[in-house]
């Protein structure tokens, strides 16, 4: 893990505990619980945040959304929930 990842996710995201930091595909991943919810953040090779993701809840999702999914997928199971929020300024992509 570069520290400086490390040192960015401080001033992202304050004295939040880490749970655990990993090397994934280029980027360094912080995992952490953040309003109850476990939570990741992605640094690039620049230590600059690429994105967070989110495990969430079908519910969470707004009505809008679960009325599509549930018209366009008619019959399927609900299954997990993951919410990718993308850094717009940051060019480094993400594949999920």
């Amino acid at each position: 893990m570069c520290d400086l990842s490390k040192s960015q996710f401080k001033v992202d995201f304050g004295n939040i505990p880490v749970d655990a930091w990993e090397r994934i595909n280029n980027f360094d991943e912080a995992t952490f619980t953040k309003r109850g919810e476990l939570t990741s953040a992605f640094y690039d090779d620049h230590a600059q945040p690429a994105g967070t993701t989110t495990e969430e809840i079908f519910s969470d999702l707004p009505l809008k959304a679960q009325k599509w999914i549930n018209k366009k997928y008619h019959g399927y199971s609900i299954g997990d929930v993951f919410f990718y929020g993308d850094n717009e300024f940051n060019n480094s992509d993400m594949l999920i």
